[in-house]
């Protein structure tokens, strides 16, 4: 359940640069592999020294942060919540639970045609693989040239509601649902606009066929991937909107993971229960190999395509301010740049 106990705080930090700007110098499909360019961007718009206010003053520079924090431009626009340990324990051993059948249908790719499809970033040759899925797709490499009359589609692995990835599906039910009640306390348009979708897909007689597999789908987010022990090298996710969140969960029997964030010079403690919400085609990422135990790591996601395909315009971006506004009215006071959203999701 959501509390109504204000237990966790939020500091605010802030870059000193417009996060549209930043958009727009990143150029089209860029997928956050280019070093030069990437170190160019680095000059251009420097990154926040956050460790210097988070960190002891006696910590190592290569110290990593664990304290929760939000990240916004000079335009006041949310470009990052970073949210350690919000899920609960009990919450985690649920989704992870929920896991154990859906082992079965990860995969590792059978042929290396990018760092997502390398297995030397994998833990193991023994284990570890992927997965992705989604009620209402469009194959990535058409999404350029798309037209109002290209229906949406399914994922493969729900072509038929039976099997271990449906069973995952219902039994995280309640797990995603939390998920979404996240969205909608730090980027409420988006939930709103995503509900729209969701909607407008539901009345489109021309995809009657996927109408029962989208109402079963547990989650506005119209995408998840899930990557089971493997290292996730920097890059960009060049198929979303900068405006948006992405929903970065990671759980787990490790310890020892950083979620980095060069864009932003962080350097983040990823424990099991965190939560990161941020465009991962702004914000180059990347996250660290675990020595010991597995990791687990989720991202709901949606497509700007399922958007476009329901006439639903993607929104705009997310206000400090505007959500200062509407904590102070339901009683969530801001004060000396600490926001108060809830503490954990049970």
């Amino acid at each position: 359940m959501l509390p109504t106990c204000i237990v966790h705080k939020q500091r605010k930090f802030q870059v000193e640069w417009d996060a549209e700007e930043y958009f727009h110098h990143l150029g089209k499909r860029n997928f956050g592999l280019q070093e030069d360019f990437e170190a160019s961007m680095l000059q251009r718009f420097p990154p926040i020294k956050l460790s210097q206010y988070l960190l002891p003053t006696n910590a190592a520079r290569s110290s990593v942060i664990t304290n929760p924090f939000i990240i916004t431009d000079i335009k006041d626009h949310i470009i990052l919540w970073f949210l350690p340990g919000i899920f609960t324990p009990s919450r985690q051993d649920a989704i992870m639970k929920a896991m154990n059948g859906l082992k079965l249908a990860l995969s590792k790719p059978k042929q290396v045609t990018g760092w997502g499809t390398d297995t030397k970033y994998y833990k193991s040759d023994a284990d570890g693989g992927v997965l992705n899925v989604s009620p209402t797709w469009h194959a990535q490499a058409h999404e350029a040239s798309l037209t109002p009359d290209d229906l949406v589609w399914v994922t493969p692995l729900l072509w038929c509601w039976e099997g271990p990835v449906q069973q995952w599906l219902c039994e995280s039910e309640t797990s995603f649902r939390l998920v979404d009640a996240l969205l909608t306390i730090v980027h409420p348009e988006l939930y709103r606009r995503s509900s729209a979708v969701r909607e407008q897909l539901l009345a489109d007689e021309e995809i009657m066929d996927l109408h029962e597999l989208i109402r079963a789908w547990p989650t506005l987010f119209t995408a998840i991937s899930v990557v089971y022990n493997r290292e996730t090298p920097f890059h960009r996710d060049s198929k979303l909107v900068p405006q948006w969140y992405d929903l970065f969960l990671s759980v787990g029997s490790y310890t020892d993971a950083v979620l980095e964030l060069p864009t932003l010079g962080i350097h983040a403690h990823y424990m099991p229960g965190t939560a990161a919400l941020f465009s991962g085609l702004l914000l180059r990422h990347g996250v660290s190999p675990v020595d010991q135990g597995d990791r687990i790591g989720y991202v709901f996601y949606m497509r700007p395509s399922m958007f476009h395909f329901a006439s639903i315009s993607l929104g705009k971006w997310v206000k400090y301010s505007s959500l200062s506004t509407l904590y102070n009215s339901h009683n969530n006071f801001t004060k000396n740049n600490v926001m108060h959203p809830p503490h954990f999701l049970e």
